[in-house]
Parts: structure tokens; sequence; C-alpha cells
């Protein structure tokens, strides 16, 4: 892999490690609104941290997930306006099941495959796939795309073998049938990660809608887009003209809500400098291509452009576009944090630094900043403070990838093994178009001896990108 730039902190990194075991399952991440219950108890909202037992339910509302790391180092993402419910091992197979009522869910284990079953309305299957999204479509029928793995997925018609690549559809009364995969992002894009983009401050709010949305628009220029999110769908008011439409399309897509961003995209007549920046930021992420639009003229489209050039592989360029952001914005908080991050990948402190403290001074809770900060804070072998930082942005932005590995690896080399190569999974699960954070799961691995799993992780990792890990990433490791 390219742009390996500094690889002292990776040193003594990994030592060799087995895996612990866990009997319970604990959310670890939630986004929004989150409920749970004890067998049919009353729901309860959720907290990370929370534990789970067999029979325990989860749910997520609208515009809300959670990440839930299962027993035997597995990790699963719940949509929203999903169910779920944790079954006990079947007296048959001694194997434990999760339950899919309605919504979807993306399963991702690398850790014993073959430990879990799952059921639907319509289907069940014995999982031996280590990675699959699940779910029911508007019509109530099974769709399971299989990325990695074997899965036997069957009804009372009938049974299919599905390998990885291959998609299987039940409905009910009818046999399973399978399809291979096309395109794979469409499918997971709600777990895909979107940073926000839209500087507010060029939003020509009217006077009515910078009332209504006055405390979601001060979360967002602090850098708390769930929070922002949270404050907007709280104030009831709808997204009528341009600018709230701008405004809505930005926060939810910088909270994974792709197809609710691009409706709200297709509503926009005329202001392009907002639209062009959006759809140039989801092309990044699903399907970097060169831009074709003409030189941006906002510091929103400067910033999304930033993103496209370095998912290009073009990192000087993106440097200097993130650098015409905050020329035209300088109190664009989100602008110096992004050229903070991109001075990163150079190695170039001092201007990582002057970048980064003005990033966190306008926008404090911006968990992409405390990221940075942590792994500077890494490299320079403060790691309570590293991990601080990590965890802020954890709990702020339970979806940003970097976090979890960060976290992962100081506390791998704080020789906090079972925790360490938890977080490192939950990044690979919560960002799985990320070839970065399969590569560092698959050095763990490594030093751990499991070299199938590690064989197999790098393999899944060249298959991303086998040039450029990520649409952006840190090369200090």
């Amino acid at each position: 892999m390219r742009n390996i730039l500094i690889i002292s902190l990776l040193v003594g990194l990994f030592p060799f490690f087995v895996f612990g075991q866990k009997e319970t399952s604990v959310i670890v991440a939630i986004e929004n609104q989150v409920d749970f219950a004890v067998k049919e108890g009353p729901w309860i909202k959720a907290q990370v941290g929370q534990k789970l037992n067999y029979r325990d339910r989860v749910r997520t509302g609208e515009f809300s997930r959670a990440t839930i790391h299962l027993p035997n180092e597995s990790v699963m993402r719940i949509n929203e306006l999903t169910t779920i419910t944790l079954k006990p091992p079947k007296k048959t197979t001694g194997k434990p099941g999760i339950d899919l009522r309605k919504g979807a869910l993306y399963f991702f284990s690398r850790n014993q495959p073959d430990e879990y079953e799952f059921g639907t309305p319509t289907a069940t299957g014995a999982i031996k796939g280590t990675e699959f999204e699940l779910h029911l479509d508007s019509e109530g029928n099974t769709v399971m795309t299989l990325f990695d793995g074997e899965v036997d997925l069957s009804n009372a018609q009938g049974s299919i073998a599905l390998v990885s690549g291959e998609q299987g559809t039940v409905k009910s009364g009818l046999p399973p049938i399978k399809t291979a995969v096309i395109n794979a992002v469409n499918i997971i894009q709600w777990c895909l990660y979107y940073p926000a983009v839209i500087d507010v401050d060029e939003i020509s709010f009217s006077q009515k809608e910078m009332s209504a949305f006055t405390a979601s628009i001060e979360s967002y220029r602090k850098g708390n887009i769930l929070e922002a999110l949270a404050r907007y769908l709280a104030s009831g008011a709808k997204a009528e003209s341009e600018a709230s439409r701008i405004y809505a399309a930005g926060l939810f897509l910088a909270t994974g809500q792709v197809n609710k961003a691009e409706e709200q995209i297709a509503e926009v007549k005329n202001d392009h400098r907002h639209t062009l920046a959006l759809k140039e930021l989801i092309s990044a992420v699903k399907e970097p291509l060169p831009s074709t639009h003409s030189e941006p003229q906002s510091a929103s489209h400067w910033l999304a452009r930033s993103y496209l050039l370095q998912a290009g592989g073009d990192l000087e360029l993106a440097l200097k576009t993130a650098r015409n952001a905050i020329e035209l914005s300088p109190e664009f908080g989100f602008g110096w944090g992004r050229v903070a991050e991109l001075e990163f990948s150079f190695g170039r402190s001092d201007a990582v630094k002057e970048s980064l403290d003005l990033g966190l001074k306008l926008a404090p809770e911006n968990a992409q900043n405390l990221a940075v900060q942590g792994f500077i804070l890494a490299g320079e072998n403060q790691l309570d403070k590293a991990r601080n930082s990590f965890e802020q942005a954890i709990s702020i932005d339970g979806a940003l990838g970097n976090a979890w590995l960060g976290r992962g690896l100081t506390r791998i080399r704080d020789n906090d093994l079972d925790e360490g190569m938890q977080d490192l999974q939950v990044a690979a699960a919560i960002e799985p178009n990320r070839s970065l954070l399969r590569s560092y799961l698959a050095k763990a691995f490594s030093d751990a001896k499991e070299f199938s799993l590690a064989a197999n992780e790098l393999t899944l990792a060249e298959m991303l990108d086998p040039s450029d890990p990520t649409p952006w990433f840190f090369s200090l490791f």
C-alpha cells in the first residue's frame, strides 16, 4: 500500500495476542434514538455500554443506528427503523440466533463465523459467512447479500447456498432464489461514512428559518452533527425552501442518510454551489470519478472537491482545494480540520497543529478533528491523552472508523489486547468500504498468528482499492 509515510508508531504496536471470549452482547455505539427491552418487557432508552442477554430486543428510530458487539468477536450494525431479538442457542444446533423483525443489519465477524443463525418472517439461515447484509424490503421479502463466506438460506419451500458475491431473496410461499451482486456499495451505502462539508454560513436562510434552526445550527457549527440533526428534527420545521433543503441534505448525508439527502438535493433547482458539493462528496465515497464540473464557487464545494481529489489519489491538489475552502470562509471549522487531516498525511506536524488548533477552536465537537488530535498525541507517545481524544470522538460520532481505529491501536500498545482487537473489528464493521481499516485488522491477525484470517482480510482490502486505501485516510502508520 502506498502513502505509508511514518512507520515509527507502528513498531511495537501489535504484540502477539489471543482473542478473549465474551458471553454478553454490548451496545458500543448509538446514533440518535435507540431503545432496548429485556425480553418482552417495555422499551427503554438505550445507553452506550448497555449489556444485552438472550431474548433481549433492540430497536432503532428514524435517522438512527446502533452498533452491537456480539460474543465471539462479531459486530453487528443495525440501520434505522430496525427491530432485532437476540435468540438463545437452539437445542438442536447449540447456536445462538439473531431474529430480524424489520429493517436491516450488517454482520461482520472474523472469529468462529458459524456461531450464529438468523431468522426473519420469511426465512432462516445458518451463518457460515463472515460478512453480510440482511434486510427486509418494502414488501417484507428477505434479502441477504453475502460479501464474504457462505450462508445457507432457507424456508419451507426450499433452500439455497450463497457464497461470496451472491445475493439471496426469499418471498413468502416461494423457494429462495439467488443472483450475483452487481454493486455492493449501493447495498451497504447506509453503512458508509460521509463527512460534513456544508458551510452553514453560506446558506441564505430566511429569518423564520434561522429562528427555527437556531439550536441545530449552533450544534452544527460546533461540529456535533448528530446533535444538529436531532435538534433539526425536534424543531418540527419542514424543508420547503432551497436553503432549508440544502441544510437538511447536508445533515442527512453527514449522518449516512444518503437516500434522504438525494431526495432533498433533487428538489433544489437554483443553488448549484451546494448541490454540486454534496453530489461530489457522494461520488467520492461511493464511486470516485474525476470531476466534470467547473471550478467551485463556495467553501462547501471546495471542501467536497478535496475529498473527490483524494479519492483519486491526488493529495497535493486535495490539500490545495481544502485551503481554498478556508480562504473563502476563515471561520469554517470543518475546513480547518480537513486541512489538518491532509497536512497530517504529509507528516507536517507544525502545519497540522496550527490548522487543528483553529479547527478545534471553531468546531470543538467535531469528531474528525478530535480523531486527528488523537493520532498526533499517539505519535508523541501521549497514549492516555490520545485515547481520551478518540473516546471523545466516539462519544460524539460512533460511526467514525478513524476514532475506533485510533483507540484500538492505543489499547493494543497498552497491552489491552482484547479490547483493542474489538475496536479494530468495530472500525472495519462501521466503515466496511475502507481498505485501510481492513489492512490494520489484517496486521493484528498476523501478529496474533491468525494467518488465514490475515490473508483473507488483506485480499478484501486489495479488492476494495489496491492503490488508495480510502477516500480519506491518515498516513501516519
